[in-house]
């Protein structure tokens, strides 16, 4: 784990965002950065792990935690394939958001995929990958038509927020 500190906060810049509005920066621990790795050495005062980590763990910016957990809720070797999800919405209005949002969300998984997926009319994301999943495919699906607002969390397709994911041969349209 690698703590969002003050220090690198501030050294990128993120502590406000301008504006006379203090409240709309980052703030310490809102962007801790975790990763699952599973460790394959010790010795000599250094750790191997099975898979790169993504940024630098610099003393200077809190340094990094190495910290033994599991997952027993976590599922593994599935998927969804081979789907249509369409939204029902009002077709008076071309901005509807009172319908489906998200097509597929997955969390507690490993090693899962979401392929061959058409999503219809969705007003947020086709697929959303949560904190809590590592590597995740999600391939040949298309996202088109959505309904709603244009702004904020709303119509995007593909989001990871987990580790270890490709998104490959994916389309969005508008």
């Amino acid at each position: 784990m690698r703590p969002s500190t003050t220090a690198w906060i501030t050294h990128l810049n993120c502590h406000d965002y301008g504006g006379g509005l203090d409240y709309t920066g980052w703030k310490k621990t809102d962007i801790d950065i975790h990763w699952t790795r599973v460790v394959t050495s010790v010795g000599n005062g250094q750790i191997g792990i099975d898979a790169p980590i993504t940024t630098t763990i610099d003393p200077a910016y809190g340094g990094g935690y190495i910290l033994k957990s599991s997952n027993t809720a976590e599922i593994s070797e599935c998927g969804v394939e081979n789907l249509s999800i369409t939204s029902t919405y009002n077709p008076a209005n071309d901005r509807d958001e009172d319908h489906c949002w998200d097509g597929i969300s997955i969390n507690n998984a490993r090693d899962c995929w979401v392929r061959r997926v058409v999503f219809t009319h969705l007003a947020g994301s086709a697929v959303t990958l949560q904190k809590h999943t590592s590597r995740i495919t999600v391939e040949d699906c298309i996202a088109q038509a959505p309904v709603s607002e244009i702004g904020g969390w709303r119509r995007s397709v593909f989001i990871t927020r987990g580790q270890q994911t490709l998104v490959q041969r994916c389309v969005s349209r508008n």
